[in-house]
């Protein structure tokens, strides 16, 4: 089905996104991860396949925390995070899918005098050369981006795009901020709260992870991003069970089951 990803953490941030992936699984079973910190999980077994699904909660600390913390109770062949995001380009509508090809932290800067430059997140940076610095971005697993982008390919009904994510630990809910962000990448897709901190922690446990997104609002100058938001975050959630659901029937051995 997967490849090599037997064991999949699907991670969204809200319940309602939660609730929608859980309808495609018929049973689960509650996991703890952690009493004190309130972060649960449900678990799925069919054949040699495992799928561990939780809400993290919004930002990236709270996409982080949960990450990390199910990945050192539970081997994980691969993290997938799903959820919404605003349009940073004027062709993306409403409903359509965003898989990312990288992630870049849009608030993880270093502020001169006269410049703002993008930095690793959680690097060292002022005390390096240039030249030793490392690239303040976060690459999809090129193997997970292709069998993810097949199964896309696969549901002429889901319209999606590939290309950059730009995520932060700020809800832009501006259209002069969405310009302004996207000059970090001019060719950013969307602009999301979870996947830089998902992204920060597979990449230090080695683990591919993999993002895709639902335009919840546009790119808008006449519109309101928070009122698109509010009115079509239910479509993003049941975009978000559509995709679990490729990735279930991608094996015809587990469609009948």
């Amino acid at each position: 089905m997967m490849i090599q990803y037997n064991n999949l953490l699907v991670l969204v941030a809200m319940e309602r996104e939660f609730n929608e992936v859980l309808k495609c699984f018929p049973e689960t079973h509650d996991i703890i991860v952690s009493k004190r910190l309130g972060i649960y999980a449900k678990e799925y077994n069919i054949k040699k396949y495992k799928f561990i699904i939780t809400q993290s909660g919004v930002g990236t600390v709270n996409a982080a925390l949960a990450t990390a913390l199910i990945a050192e109770q539970y081997p994980l062949d691969a993290i997938l995070l799903l959820g919404v995001a605003g349009a940073l380009q004027d062709f993306l509508k409403i409903g359509d899918i965003v898989l990312a090809s990288k992630v870049l932290q849009h608030d993880s800067i270093w502020s001169g005098k006269e410049q703002r430059v993008l930095m690793a997140p959680g690097k060292l940076f002022v005390s390096l050369n240039q030249k030793d610095r490392e690239k303040p971005e976060f690459m999809i697993d090129t193997r997970f981006f292709t069998l993810l982008k097949s199964l896309l390919e696969s549901n002429p009904r889901l319209k999606f795009h590939t290309g950059s994510i730009l995520s932060g630990n700020e809800f832009v809910g501006d259209f002069q901020r969405k310009v302004d962000i996207t000059k970090i990448d001019p060719h950013a897709l969307a602009v999301e709260m979870e996947s830089a901190g998902v992204a920060q922690v597979a990449k230090k446990l080695g683990i591919p992870f993999a993002v895709i997104k639902t335009i919840a609002d546009r790119l808008n100058p006449a519109g309101s991003i928070s009122g698109e938001y509010n009115n079509f975050i239910q479509l993003a959630a049941e975009n978000s069970m559509k995709v679990v659901d490729l990735l279930i029937c991608r094996d015809s051995s587990l469609r009948s089951e």
